[in-house]
């Protein structure tokens, strides 16, 4: 009967300190990431670097564009098309991003630009780890790259 009541006393301990954990966990102090509000319904803009431009001809099309890199990985990619009269350009389908780590292999992280209005496209994401990576931005056969160091 008192090993009963001894395994039943070590598991009131052990529930009490998990619940302790799990309390701290849920109510404990939380580092607020450092980006801006939302922004068209896309992910937070970062703002803890100065964006990066990205200015090439890509295929047939004039590519300008900026990536603008928080504190946190996050980052926001704005594409601007133009055609060979300055006109922006109808791209169908719309860019598609490949995010990959130069020093590591940490697979390439796929995801499609979203059109925001004629020849302006804007993607979001979340680099992963600290380090130098490069984002492709592939249209039909034509792709451009920009390099970004992240660091916390």
């Amino acid at each position: 009967m008192a090993a009963r009541w001894v395994g039943v006393g070590i598991l009131i301990v052990f529930l009490a300190i998990v619940g302790a954990f799990v309390a701290a966990g849920v109510m404990g102090p939380r580092e607020r990431p450092s980006v801006a509000g939302q922004t068209d319904g896309m992910a937070p803009r970062p703002t803890a670097t100065r964006p990066r431009s990205i200015n090439e001809q890509l295929g047939p099309w004039r590519l300008d564009g900026e990536i603008a890199l928080a504190e946190t990985g996050e980052y926001q990619l704005t594409l601007r098309f133009t055609d060979q009269t300055g006109q922006p350009a109808a791209i169908m389908p719309p860019p598609l991003i490949q995010a990959a780590m130069v020093d590591h292999d940490m697979g390439i992280a796929l995801s499609r630009a979203e059109p925001k209005s004629p020849g302006i496209f804007r993607a979001a994401g979340m680099l992963t780890m600290e380090g130098r990576w490069r984002l492709g931005i592939v249209v039909g056969d034509a792709r451009a790259d920009i390099a970004v160091d992240f660091r916390r």
